[in-house]
């Protein structure tokens, strides 16, 4: 997490870009995954909200 808030991927990224994305890692457990860390953080510093759905 530390690194994702060092590089400030929120002002990389469009919120536009992310509609139908699909953040994808080979940890069978989304507590473990980077993508639960990313996902959590981009609903918490984007300005407009992010809906998250895990498959």
């Amino acid at each position: 997490m530390k690194l994702v808030k060092q590089r400030k991927v929120e002002k990389a990224l469009d919120p536009k870009d992310l509609d139908g994305a699909c953040f994808l890692c080979s940890e069978d457990k989304a507590p473990d995954c980077h993508r639960s860390f990313l996902t959590q953080y981009l609903t918490q510093t984007c300005p407009t909200p992010i809906e998250v759905e895990d498959l």
